[in-house]
């Protein structure tokens, strides 16, 4: 279900529209979650069944951030409708807040470019890793789902960095527990959904 088609029924969904004992049975009696999203609509396509299941749960999206040069327009925003970067960014921000309120979700902001408006989108992955790392140490959730990197470079990007962290972190204390790989699509994710967990 598009957002839009969502917004025309209003933001107080009843709580079955969420497959919630299939969201516990992926991570079972972990209250606090964290997502981290690529883009602005990757984690509610592709979790919005546990973060519905498990509200107050967190979102991270790291390619948050507004082009210097907003009066931009790239191919995918025009192809999209928009006159420019800025206001692409802006509707994508409003879309995103309409989506936490509807899975009752906190979202924070990295504010990385997508690299649609960055000259060169590999440059920022150690500073990505390290403000990912921080995030993460500062939220101390009892599970993380990071995308699987499939497709999209951003995507790519974001799921090495999430898996650097893991890897750094591994064994730690306050490190959490459970570590999920899900795909930026509903239908991905629960093919992979049974068999993605790996212990940290």
């Amino acid at each position: 279900m598009a957002l839009s088609q969502i917004d025309r029924n209003g933001l107080n969904m009843p709580a079955s529209y969420f497959p919630a004992a299939a969201a516990r049975e992926i991570l079972p009696s972990m209250p606090r979650i964290v997502v981290v999203s690529p883009h602005l609509d990757d984690a509610v396509l592709s979790c919005g069944a546990l973060l519905g299941a498990r509200p107050g749960s967190t979102v991270v999206t790291v390619y948050t951030g507004m082009p210097d040069a907003a009066h931009v327009l790239t191919d995918w925003d025009r192809r999209c409708g928009f006159g420019s970067a800025a206001e692409a960014m802006r509707e994508r921000r409003r879309e995103d807040a309409r989506a936490m309120a509807l899975v009752r979700g906190r979202g924070l902001a990295l504010g990385f470019l997508d690299s649609q408006y960055a000259a060169c989108a590999d440059a920022c992955l150690p500073a990505l890793t390290e403000a990912l790392m921080r995030t993460l140490a500062e939220l101390r959730p009892d599970a993380v789902a990071i995308p699987l990197g499939l497709l999209h470079a951003d995507h790519v990007r974001v799921s090495d960095a999430g898996l650097m962290v893991r890897d750094a972190w591994r064994g730690r204390p306050g490190w959490p527990t459970r570590t999920c790989r899900t795909a930026a699509c509903p239908a991905s994710s629960r093919r992979v959904s049974r068999g993605c967990m790996a212990g940290a």
